[in-house]
């Protein structure tokens, strides 16, 4: 009832009955309007302020934002509909942006947030980096750095503890950004298969003889929505330690969802690079990624860093540190959650949960393909159709054809009838409506 609500009131701005400016009725009124509690009409107000339709300002009201504070959540589809990249949904950053940027020019650090100077030696963004790591492991001021955005992090771990030419076992299917990072920096992927339950342990052994590192997504694993095990965990951090290679282990997800098991550094954290990204969670625009370095790495990372990325920018860290010190970040992981589960529910919805893999956790899916299609043939038909994702070719380093299936990303879409629209498109598609008479694919 309270997303009906909310898809009216986004309906009433789109078509004129509601003026930007314009002062919703009270929560109180409104329910009693329509027969529903007020609690409804509170969540239904919350939704839009989140989708950037209305905004809330204690005790004055709900009010429908101006256009232009509205120009990225246009009510028509782009040219393409974006289900690609994996990016957080929509949420309300501006207004909570805007606010902090005003605190932050009115504060004693504003002027240093413009200079020049290495962020890693202030103490008090790396406190707030301890701080947003404390539910997933210990760590301390010492043993952790920022970095601009989680390919920065990934691409500094692996400068730090691998020349070209060695071996980086990665899952045969991977995150993209592993495998650009090996071709810049000359490593050798090695492709460990899969089933099921995420990485095969006993093919891991097999293959790490002579590894320098591994790879892994442990959490929502992308593209396959895969989480490890606490065992497949604890049988990767044996086999790291009894074979001597680094563990490099994206956590990106994990605050997006509940009761994961521990990260693999809990039980090798002499040889484990933990990977915390705030773009993923907090805002894509903060492009910042927390790392957990094994101590004896301290230094060799900083140098490292200093080649990659010099340091991460001032105002960012900056912002990102208000928001971890204070509740907004807790509020708006709270918030990318409610939303993805909502988007899931789209999703499942409309797509047939035959086809899908996995479980539509935080903002992906893993799709199998009708025996119709090629990765392909399917790909091209659903840009023809206006909807962009990413095939298993684009995360597959196996020895073999890729398999058949295709990742759809569905924070990406702008609002909820953008990714309707999108994910509408490829349901036709996957039951060949659309294209069962071409001759084309």
């Amino acid at each position: 009832m309270y997303l009906a609500i909310a898809h009216a009131i986004r309906d009433d701005i789109a078509s004129g009955k509601l003026s930007p400016g314009q002062r919703l009725p009270t929560q109180r009124a409104l329910a009693k309007a329509l027969s529903v509690t007020v609690g409804t009409i509170g969540r239904a107000y919350a939704f839009a302020a989140r989708q950037g339709l209305v905004s809330l300002e204690t005790g004055r009201g709900t009010f429908v934002k101006s256009f232009r504070d509205r120009t990225h959540l246009n009510e028509g589809p782009n040219d393409i509909i974006d289900l690609g990249l994996n990016l957080p949904s929509p949420s309300n950053y501006a207004d909570r942006m805007t606010q902090t940027l005003a605190e932050i020019s009115c504060s004693k650090e504003s002027g240093m947030l413009f200079g020049c100077g290495p962020i890693n030696s202030q103490l008090r963004y790396r406190q707030a980096a301890v701080s947003w790591f404390q539910d997933r492991t210990n760590c301390t001021t010492e043993n952790v750095v920022i970095c601009s955005g989680t390919q920065n992090a990934l691409i500094s771990a692996l400068g730090t503890i691998a020349k070209p030419g060695d071996r980086i076992l990665v899952d045969e299917l991977t995150f993209p950004g592993i495998i650009e990072s090996a071709k810049l920096l000359h490593l050798k992927l090695v492709a460990v298969p899969m089933d099921k339950h995420g990485i095969i342990p006993s093919e891991l052994e097999r293959l790490g003889k002579h590894a320098k590192a591994l790879y892994c997504v442990p959490t929502n694993q992308n593209p396959t929505t895969i989480t490890l095990s606490e065992s497949r965990r604890k049988s990767i951090a044996r086999l790291a330690a009894k074979q001597g290679w680094y563990v490099i282990e994206d956590d990106v997800y994990s605050k997006l969802m509940s009761n994961t098991p521990a990260p693999i550094a809990s039980w090798l954290p002499k040889q484990t690079f933990l990977i915390s990204s705030v773009a993923k969670t907090l805002c894509v625009g903060l492009r910042l990624a927390m790392v957990k370095i094994p101590d004896q790495l301290i230094q060799a990372m900083s140098k490292t860093m200093r080649a990659t990325q010099f340091f991460p920018a001032p105002l960012l860290c900056e912002v990102a540190a208000r928001w971890i010190e204070g509740d907004l970040a807790s509020t708006l992981i709270a918030e990318q959650q409610e939303n993805s589960k909502l988007r899931a529910a789209m999703v499942m919805d409309i797509l047939d949960s035959k086809l899908i893999r996995g479980k539509p956790n935080c903002n992906h899916i893993w799709l199998r393909l009708p025996d119709a299609w090629t990765t392909s043939t399917f790909s091209a038909a659903a840009r023809e159709s206006g909807v962009h994702l990413l095939s298993s070719e684009s995360f597959y380093v196996g020895p073999k054809d890729a398999p058949p299936f295709v990742r759809i990303a569905f924070g990406a879409a702008r609002n909820d009838r953008e990714l309707k629209i999108g994910l509408t498109k490829l349901a036709a598609l996957l039951t060949r409506e659309t294209y069962g008479l071409s001759t084309q694919y």
